[in-house]
């Protein structure tokens, strides 16, 4: 971890990037935010997943494919 004043505790910190190595035991994630503030993560696996927080909105562009069995 650097760039990141832990007695800060009403930080808020924003991410930038997420980079991901291996290592000779299991994974890597760089977690990069503004500022220069970093988060090393050093795991033997990595699993994870994505979820709106929000309804959708409407657009004119729109996948054209199935997702979680109904038609889009």
């Amino acid at each position: 971890m650097k760039g990141i004043d832990r007695n800060a505790v009403e930080q808020v910190l924003e991410l930038l990037a997420v980079e991901v190595g291996e290592n000779e035991n299991g994974v890597l994630i760089d977690l990069i935010f503004a500022g220069g503030a970093q988060i090393r993560l050093d795991a033997e696996t990595l699993e994870g997943g994505l979820k709106d927080l929000t309804e959708a909105w409407p657009t004119r562009q729109a996948p054209q494919h199935e997702s979680d069995g109904e038609s889009a």
